[in-house]
């Protein structure tokens, strides 16, 4: 059953990849990143929809900006924006119309007492009644006011994706007709099969995996990162995924798994129609969980069957851990450093648009091994080691310890 499982993860995997890639490929060429962040924008502005009668919007004014403009690329729209440029974007533009006697922040609370009536206008005078006369808590409040409207265009974003890797799962299903139950019954009646399926499952895993430790190893060596913001690299990424996907399928068909058409599964599926669809439903279901998802059960299923198998022979004595070349040997001195104690619990996982849509993996285990986290800790996760790795080197560079990544911030830490 174990094999089966792995078998069924698998193809999971695989068309969870497919899907993934695709939904890059249509949120690239559809700019779906851009338009909910502007959408976002739009929200933080209801009710100003020009400074002037005559005059341009103020969303048109503040992506014109010129902090706003160099995060453009080409014709498309921004896919991120920091708060901090947002922010300076906003008050240059609102001090520099009403002409007020103080520039950016400082000149803001009386830009904004010469703005009509408006939800903008009634939140702004909040943040300035907030920030008690202080320019830079203004600025402060500002920021994370955008940042909890990003919070809500984040989840929009999801909600949009998860919906678009279901139908596209549903499609991918039944275009290469994979059925999962029809799988599960011919792997379960075929030990052979799933034996087979599960060792070529194990011999892609150690092959990702040994892409992702190369590309870290690249990254700490001072090698260039991948470009996480560049849309044509992205695109040329996930081409290459796509293809090396397609080679595992064909694999997959070389195993004579019923995946693909012919007119013998069309006279199948037409007989029991019905169980058909439920199982290309089962299939889009998983392949929308995502390829991260699928790939972590892959792993986990695999060191299982790893740890289960049996060795021929006598076994040898149990001896001490070998400790792996790329860590550090433990200190043997009298004069040792003391251990390092347990680091404090903090959040986990996305926490702002940035680190949800556009940190992969291997975006964030480059960033935990430029942290100087060791290869053991750098797990390709927002986990508390790395947080609060980010907010000692905050902390070094006289910034605010947020814990948080954005643009700025990982390129500063990928190319000091």
């Amino acid at each position: 059953m174990l094999d089966v499982a792995i078998s069924l993860a698998l193809i999971f995997f695989l068309v969870a990849t497919i899907v993934s890639g695709v939904h890059e490929l249509i949120a690239a060429g559809m700019d779906l990143r851009g338009k909910q962040l502007e959408r976002g924008i739009e929200s933080l502005l209801t009710g100003v929809t020009s400074l002037s009668p005559n005059g341009p919007g103020l969303k048109q004014q503040l992506y014109a900006h010129p902090m706003l403009d160099a995060l453009r690329d080409g014709s498309r729209l921004p896919s991120y924006i920091p708060a901090s440029s947002y922010a300076l974007a906003l008050a240059d533009t609102l001090v520099t119309h009403y002409k007020a006697a103080q520039p950016l922040f400082d000149g803001l609370p009386a830009a904004i007492d010469k703005m009509p009536d408006s939800a903008l206008r009634r939140s702004l005078l909040a943040l300035v009644a907030q920030s008690r006369g202080n320019a830079e808590q203004l600025r402060l409040h500002i920021e994370a006011h955008f940042d909890s409207v990003m919070d809500r265009v984040s989840g929009w974003y999801k909600r949009q994706t998860q919906w678009m890797m279901l139908v596209l799962g549903m499609v991918v299903a039944v275009a290469l007709n994979i059925d999962s139950f029809e799988l599960a019954r011919r792997l379960a009646n075929d030990a052979k099969l799933a034996q087979q399926m599960a060792e070529q499952a194990s011999e892609l895993v150690k092959q990702q995996q040994a892409e992702l430790a190369h590309a870290a190893q690249a990254v700490a060596s001072g090698a260039s990162a991948p470009d996480m913001v560049d849309p044509l690299a992205r695109i040329d990424r996930v081409k290459v995924q796509l293809t090396a996907t397609q080679a595992q399928l064909d694999k997959l068909k070389d195993l004579r798994l019923p995946i693909g058409w012919s007119w013998q599964e069309w006279d199948k599926k037409t007989d029991a129609w019905w169980l058909a669809c439920l199982g290309w439903l089962l299939t889009g279901i998983a392949a929308s969980l995502g390829a991260p998802f699928w790939f972590d059960a892959l792993s986990r299923f695999v060191a299982i069957r790893g740890s289960g198998k049996p060795v021929s022979g006598s076994a040898p004595a149990p001896g001490p851990a070998p400790v792996p070349p790329t860590l550090p040997a433990p200190p043997t001195t009298a004069n040792a450093a003391p251990p390092v104690p347990a680091l404090p619990s903090g959040p986990t996982g996305p926490l702002n648009d940035f680190e949800s849509t556009v940190l992969t993996d291997v975006d964030i285990l480059a960033l935990q091994l430029a942290l100087g986290l060791t290869v053991s800790e750098a797990s390709g996760e927002l986990n508390p080691v790395t947080r609060e790795a980010l907010r000692r080197w905050q902390r070094q560079q006289g910034l605010l310890a947020s814990g948080e990544f954005d643009e700025p911030t990982a390129m500063a830490i990928l190319y000091p």
